[in-house]
């Protein structure tokens, strides 16, 4: 995980990434961030490809870790579906820190199968749902 401490402040919540992530992912943050921010995401993703709507989360997710750590259920929740409307990063912030992290398809895949399975990444559970990632390189294609 990339933020231990947030990961288990959400497991005593019962919290999956599925509550407050599947919004940003399938609407590309445009209900979540100002437009000029969106603007400079969308160049991005247009270039990097998903791996970078999931580094966005991730740099949103760092932002607001101190607040959220001290959050309760309802608080966390509110936080989490207005995360980019407390931003104090500008569009270019915002970007220059989404690529501070790695995503790797290796890693989205791994947590494909670990949600599809409803077990660890590397358990080998049974798959239920289709899944997105396989396990190759999209960048090379490999």
């Amino acid at each position: 995980a990339f933020f231990p401490n947030l990961s288990a402040a959400f497991d005593r919540f019962n919290l999956s990434a599925e509550f407050y992530a599947t919004q940003w992912f399938l609407t590309l943050f445009t209900y979540s961030l100002p437009f000029p921010h969106i603007l400079r995401i969308w160049d991005q993703f247009l270039c990097h490809g998903m791996k970078f709507i999931h580094r966005v989360g991730l740099a949103l997710l760092q932002e607001a870790m101190p607040e959220l750590l001290a959050l309760k259920f309802d608080g966390t929740m509110k936080r989490l579906r207005h995360i980019g409307q407390h931003s104090q990063l500008s569009p270019e912030a915002l970007v220059e820190a989404a690529l501070d992290f790695k995503v790797t398809n290796r890693l989205l895949s791994e947590l494909e199968h670990a949600m599809a399975s409803g077990s660890g990444p590397t358990d080998g559970g049974s798959r239920n749902l289709p899944l997105c990632f396989l396990e190759r390189d999209l960048d090379s294609g490999r």
